[in-house]
């Protein structure tokens, strides 16, 4: 019997035994097309097609083929290295009347089926490799969901769960898909929800989804130390370690109410690609054009505390990766706490176009590379109590909070912080509203949409600032080689804090070579005021006029005498390699200085077992991750290292040969790869060898000698 075969028939088992289990539930909906006869046996193969390898993928056809690998992989088979491809469009429509939950002991599961059964969750995932071939699914409005009972974490999705080496490409979600969970009570801790999967530790490239995510998640009863979660996206709930979601867009509504009722830790989190990007997980090339909202609430009158986090890309970019991806979508995310005299709630909101929150953990830097904003970013903090609860509000163009990285971005859209009875602080900024971490940066970033915080209430004590980059610098970050067009303006009835064409308030904060435009109004309660870079706090930065004349020119920055903006940005950018460089051009941006795109990329390939540096001078280098932007022309130095027992055999990708270092000269993008091999090891039945030549050497030299003195006797 072939490989496929045994494969094959394991499939046809498998099939056999989860259908038995769920067919009363309703989970197969079989579309007209049962593989079940009356006694529930398989009939036929198990798909419309094929043999599962890379060249003979299973086809998928018709909702049954989809029915079949959904039972498949909730029974156990994870398909790993197995192939399936859409022939075509496929309906799932809802069920009527809607199956109930039901429990398998066996899997550990609670299972609301739906019109589907997601593919996979945690303890059961994906690998195999899904290829929608362009199709899409359609009339999804009533998809199930599986809920890991030891875990207590819940899977939405199309895919519920796909692991590492698994692989969903080029499927479309319709706009007549709606993926929508309203759910109460202590069901679950965590859910992770998307309209193509639920959580992902695979590969996503090329999908779309056009319709929209709704969660309503509402909890009761008496207070539970245990976290709250709520992570939904456009394409991914949550996109974790090895996760890597390129090529895809989301076009749908994503929504999320979220109500912790009385957990101590309510944390929820909205994106229009993926709810939470996490350590080791990158989002490449991604598009986000749908509106995006987190509302989540803690109505209890015990102690609480909320995090709601809403981006245009993802809600939180923990330590994770984002580059060359862009949002035009709405963002919003608004909190209301209660209190009372025995509990003192509080709620952090976050909101921004690409990342609510980008964080770091450890050493690993959340990271947003170029990338824009075009739409609007709103954040909303509200207390409804009494006078001892406490709001904090970071509202960005970019981040709503920035604790990593976020360089050779930009953003267009109005940012709006608007709070009633906060007590905590309110920060907004055209790329970030605070700016919180010894290690944070901000650099080679523009901003030309508005920046406003608004309050109404009696319980307002102080608030961060509002500016043109960044509402508030705190904790000792750098902000460098940005500039400001946006209009800055807060209202009177905030305390404390400040405003500033590049910065509201600095708190120890380092500000370096940064400009503001002097035409931009600065306004507390819709009254001028006179212009500054930076509010309150200690630096400076430098104002320059419709001319793009730089008040007091010429000045210095990196040792170069500059007069313009143009020349003072590039003049760092040389200084400081792996940024983009700024050219003007007289129908964009007003003809301020927008980013080139013309520039190369050098890319990382393959390097497993090792890593590859890349360095301009071919003495400081820096390790190649993520795709780094080049001038034409550029000589880029390269240099392989290894993991030990692996040795470095030869250049992949672009180049070749094995010299190391090498270089190679940007005339047009380049991907730069590295074999590492273990070296070659001796026989193990070498050594013992070597001692019987050895002594059979040693008898030869023996006889000869005995031989030769007989000899010399016999003269």
């Amino acid at each position: 019997m072939t490989v496929k075969k045994a494969q094959a028939m394991l499939v046809a088992t498998v099939m056999v035994t989860v259908s038995l289990s769920f067919l009363a539930a309703g989970i197969l909906n079989d579309g007209g097309n049962s593989y079940q006869n009356d006694s529930g046996a398989v009939l036929g193969a198990p798909y419309s097609g094929g043999s599962g390898a890379e060249g003979d993928p299973y086809l998928i056809s018709t909702l049954a083929d989809l029915n079949a690998l959904s039972s498949a992989v909730y029974g156990g088979d994870s398909m790993s290295d197995v192939w399936f491809r859409m022939t075509g469009d496929i309906s799932i429509p809802a069920l009527s009347p809607p199956p109930m939950a039901s429990s398998d002991p066996g899997a550990g599961t609670m299972v609301y089926s739906g019109a589907f059964l997601p593919i996979g969750f945690d303890s059961r995932p994906f690998r195999g490799v899904f290829d929608g071939n362009g199709f899409s699914i359609t009339d999804l409005t009533d998809l199930g969901y599986i809920t890991n009972v030891s875990s207590q974490t819940t899977y939405m999705g199309l895919f519920g769960y796909v692991g590492a080496g698994g692989v969903v490409m080029n499927l479309n979600m319709a706009s007549t898909c709606a993926v929508t969970m309203t759910v109460a009570g202590p069901t679950s801790d965590t859910l992770k929800v998307g309209a193509v999967i639920g959580a992902n530790k695979g590969t996503v490239d090329g999908c779309i989804n056009y319709g929209s995510v709704t969660v309503d998640r509402t909890y009761d009863g008496a207070s539970d130390p245990a976290r709250r979660e709520c992570n939904i996206g456009g394409i991914a709930g949550y996109n974790e370690a090895t996760g890597f979601i390129e090529n895809s867009q989301n076009i749908g509504a994503v929504s999320l109410t979220f109500d912790g009722g009385a957990g101590t830790l309510i944390v929820a989190q909205a994106g229009g690609i993926a709810g939470w990007n996490s350590n080791g997980a990158t989002i490449y090339e991604c598009n986000n054009s749908g509106a995006v909202s987190s509302e989540a609430n803690a109505s209890s009158i015990v102690s609480s505390i909320v995090h709601n986090r809403a981006g245009g890309i993802t809600g939180l970019n923990f330590g994770g990766i984002i580059y060359d991806s862009d949002n035009a979508g709405n963002v919003s995310a608004s909190s209301t706490v209660a209190t009372s005299p025995g509990g003192a709630p509080r709620a952090e909101v976050f909101a921004g176009g690409i990342a609510g929150h980008n964080a770091n953990i450890g050493s690993a830097l959340g990271t947003i590379k170029n990338c824009y904003n075009d739409g609007s970013v709103d954040g909303t903090a509200a207390q409804s109590g009494g006078t001892n609860s406490t709001c904090a509000l970071e509202v960005g163009g970019i981040s709503g909070q920035n604790a990593g990285i976020i360089e050779d971005c930009y953003s267009t859209g109005a940012v709006t912080a608007a709070a009633s009875n906060t007590v905590y602080g309110i920060g907004a900024g055209g790329i970030t509203g605070v700016l919180y971490d010894p290690q944070a940066l901000t650099r080679n970033c523009y901003n030309t949409g508005s920046v406003s915080a608004v309050s109404t209430g009696t319980n307002i004590k102080w608030f961060y600032g509002v500016g043109g980059i960044a509402g508030d610098l705190f904790g000792g970050g750098t902000v460098a080689n940005c500039f400001n067009l946006g209009d800055v303006s807060m209202d009177s009835v905030l305390p404390a804090g400040d405003l500033g064409g590049v910065a509201g308030t600095n708190d120890g904060c380092t500000v370096i070579d940064c400009y503001w435009f002097e035409d931009a109004d600065q306004t507390i309660n819709s009254d001028p005021r006179a212009g500054a870079g930076i509010g309150s706090g200690p630096g400076g930065a430098t104002m320059f006029d419709a001319a793009h004349t730089l008040d007091g020119a010429p000045i210095t920055v990196e040792g170069v005498e500059v007069s313009n903006l143009l020349d003072a940005l590039n003049a760092f950018v040389d200084a400081h390699p792996g940024l983009n460089a700024w050219k003007e051009l007289g129908t964009a941006n007003d003809g301020f200085p927008i980013f080139l795109t013309d520039y190369h990329t050098l890319s990382l390939g393959t390097a497993d077992n090792g890593r590859i540096y890349w360095s301009l001078d071919g003495e400081s280098f820096a390790r190649l991750t993520y795709p780094v932007g080049f001038l034409p022309g550029t000589t880029v130095y390269l240099m392989a290292a290894w993991d030990e027992p692996y040795e470095f055999r030869s250049w992949t990708g672009t180049l070749s040969g094995s010299e190391n270092p090498t270089s190679i000269v940007m005339d047009a993008d380049a991907e730069a790869g590295a074999l590492f091999e273990e070296p070659a090891s001796l026989p193990a039945s070498l050594p013992i060898t070597l001692i019987a030549v050895t002594i059979a050497m040693l008898a030869l030299v023996l006889l000869l000698l005995i031989g030769g003195i007989a000899a010399r006797g016999k003269r």
